[in-house]
């Protein structure tokens, strides 16, 4: 396979056939066999609990981090097998900063309300700055690859880099807008986000529900639609997935599809139905609640309940000259020079509106399998319409977890666009010198 990036004409979608073991790597809790720390970085969104490389206090400073970001009922320990991979072939990742996003693994609930995916990404950075690295390649699964993708478009200068597994974007956000109506889109989402929803309102109670079930061994039945083949996942995998499905965290992480969708589906805050991004209609109604479960702690309600709206067929750019590169503002050394708004915003902000990821000028490569019953061709199109010079890679008989059932063609795709990225890196150095 032949993988292109930016710095060259989009490709077509690549397609790979798995020759590796499928789902070679049972998942590892401990961060030490890796060489990581555990540390509690405090965000604007609460406490975030880190594996890292480099200890929070440490002095140094520099070098490139691989920030690792968690899907939706995941932790970081769904990023072992690739690990594992890594260290089989002998080139171990390092400067790794694996995440437990706020409300998985064992970082609580975010506190910030209400919430957005631009909230997410700062965290995120802000994590990066406190251990002293001042760029990074990034690699999201899902909910993650949504959140790397604008830690991208925030971030153009520090991220050197994307690679994205199975990321949930268009799709998803028009099924958690409407589980309903668009359930033929997304069957496997939209069955789990209705259940997920309907016993999230009971708490602890739902805790104790999902135990039970998991304890009699229903539970990882949930999870298996997400493999191809789910018969032949490591049973620490399934067993571990399970326990992380938290229906109120699930269903916030739904709602910040949602509410980025209906913010940013027409480029002007309105959906085809004319209701902007807090969710109201023209008389100012709004259709849903903010977590899915009823209103937040300041009884707000928000988040539209309809279809998403036009793609990004049409869309104008955002400060990308004729390379795809961020013109004026930038300083070369850190984000743009945006005046911020009150609340510390960039006034090209990237919350709701799908546009900012033209502002993206890094590699980025986005890898889902031939059956991810979350992510569709439709969506790598759209990518590929809206991400300057994304390339797309699907793995056949794969699902939704590539780097645990193809830990080896997700860890291919992540050098390669890193490659890519060295590449650019050096030809705008030489092009740079004088003749």
């Amino acid at each position: 396979m032949t993988m292109r990036t930016g710095v060259r004409a989009a490709p077509p979608t690549a397609s790979r056939r798995m020759k590796e073991p499928y789902a070679p790597f049972d998942l590892s809790t401990d961060p030490e066999r890796f060489g990581l720390h555990t540390s509690t970085i405090v965000t604007p969104l609460g406490a975030i609990v880190v594996r890292s490389s480099r200890r929070r206090w440490a002095r140094e400073a520099g070098g490139r981090a691989t920030v690792m970001l968690h899907g939706a009922a995941g932790s970081w320990t769904t990023w072992t097998p690739l690990l594992l991979e890594a260290e089989r072939r002998g080139e171990p990742l390092r400067d790794l900063v694996i995440v437990d996003l706020p409300g998985w693994g064992d970082s609580p609930l975010p506190r910030r309300r209400p919430l957005d995916v631009e909230a997410y990404a700062r965290a995120v950075a802000e994590v990066l700055r406190r251990l002293n690295y001042w760029e990074w390649q990034a690699i999201g699964h899902s909910l993650g690859g949504f959140i790397a993708l604008h830690l991208a478009a925030l971030e153009p200068i520090a991220t050197r880099s994307v690679t994205l597994v199975s990321p949930t974007t268009f799709s998803v956000a028009a099924v958690a807008r409407h589980p309903v109506r668009e359930f033929g889109r997304l069957p496997a989402f939209a069955a789990l986000l209705l259940a997920m929803r309907a016993v999230a309102p009971f708490g602890r109670a739902a805790s104790v529900l999902l135990g039970g079930l998991r304890r009699i061994g229903l539970l990882p039945l949930v999870v298996a639609p997400l493999f191809a083949h789910p018969a032949r996942v490591p049973a620490g995998v399934l067993i571990a997935l399970a326990r992380e499905l938290r229906p109120r965290s699930f269903t916030i992480a739904a709602r910040v599809a949602a509410e980025w969708a209906a913010a940013g589906s027409d480029g002007v805050g309105r959906d085809g139905a004319g209701r902007d991004g807090a969710g109201r209609d023209a008389t100012g109604t709004a259709a849903s609640r903010w977590d899915g479960t009823g209103p937040d702690s300041t009884g707000r309600l928000s988040a539209a309940s309809d279809d998403v709206g036009p793609g990004a067929a049409g869309r104008h750019g955002t400060g990308l000259d004729a390379t795809g590169r961020v013109g004026a503002g930038r300083d070369g050394l850190g984000p743009d020079a945006a005046t911020p708004d009150a609340a510390g915003h960039d006034a090209d902000r990237c919350a709701g509106d799908d546009r900012s990821w033209r502002r993206i000028t890094c590699p980025v490569v986005s890898v889902r399998g031939d059956r991810d019953v979350f992510v569709t061709g439709d969506d790598d199109r759209r990518l590929r319409a809206m991400v300057p010079g994304l390339s797309t890679v699907v793995l056949r008989e794969a699902g939704h977890f590539g780097h645990i059932e193809a830990p080896r063609a997700v860890l291919g795709a992540f050098h390669a666009v890193n490659g890519a990225e060295a590449l650019a890196t050096a030809d705008r150095r030489d092009r740079a010198q004088p003749a």
